[in-house]
């Protein structure tokens, strides 16, 4: 493994650690905010307490850091199928990217017609999406019994299924009923549910690359 590879892996457990620091530390410390029912978009909207902090370090930079874990990986696991959930890590951090760049407006309201927020809810369909087709792309892998991810079975099958189910209960309520039965009792929960299953699989996968570098495939092909 080469030493940017492994800069790269690091970068990707970095990047969990780094958003939710912010995220979570920032939110205590707001009055009248709740980790439950408000959404992380609340934290870094124009106008709010400490949203520069959230937009840079938690979407902006974390988004650059799961683009280079996102290599990494691409690096790590040189079989051409699995390198494709790599690329979906890929894209998941310029989603997040977009959504740093793009805060959405004061009171963020997500029904606000204006190209600002449409871009913001463009960057979190981008980053959620590609999450749920990276760790389902694992999970295929591991039902043909591909020997690698084997070892990373129960979390990559449990996230797959984690991150399909609630990317689909977000959209059924957001589609299909009325927004606040989403959005006002356990709207926050769902997503921070959702943003911590990823989480949890692009650290694990990073870690585990790091791990068994020396069991890096010396011809691409092979794993």
């Amino acid at each position: 493994m080469s030493k940017k590879t492994k800069l790269f892996l690091y970068l990707g457990i970095v990047a969990v650690i780094l958003r939710n620091s912010f995220v979570y530390g920032i939110g205590w410390y707001r009055p009248q905010y709740s980790h439950t029912s408000d959404f992380i978009s609340e934290l870094s909207a124009e106008g709010a307490p400490g949203a520069g902090l959230i937009n840079f370090f938690s979407l902006i930079l974390v988004g650059i850091f799961i683009i280079l874990g996102g290599i990494g990986l691409k690096s790590y696991f040189l079989k051409p199928g699995i390198q494709m959930s790599s690329i979906y890590l890929i894209t998941g951090g310029i989603g997040y990217i977009i959504i740093g760049l793009f805060p959405c407006p004061p009171g963020c309201n997500m029904e606000t017609d204006t190209f600002q927020m449409t871009l913001h809810l463009l960057g979190a369909f981008i980053a959620t999406l590609s999450m749920v087709l990276s760790a389902l792309l694992y999970g295929l892998w591991y039902f043909k019994g591909h020997p690698t991810v084997l070892r990373l079975s129960a979390f990559t099958l449990g996230c797959v299924g984690f991150l399909a189910f609630t990317a689909l209960w977000i959209m059924f309520f957001y589609l299909a009923m009325n927004k606040s039965i989403i959005y006002e009792p356990i709207g926050g929960l769902v997503q921070r549910l959702n943003v911590a299953a990823g989480d949890l699989w692009l650290f694990l996968a990073c870690l585990f690359a790091l791990r068994n570098e020396k069991r890096t495939p010396q011809k691409p092909g092979e794993l």
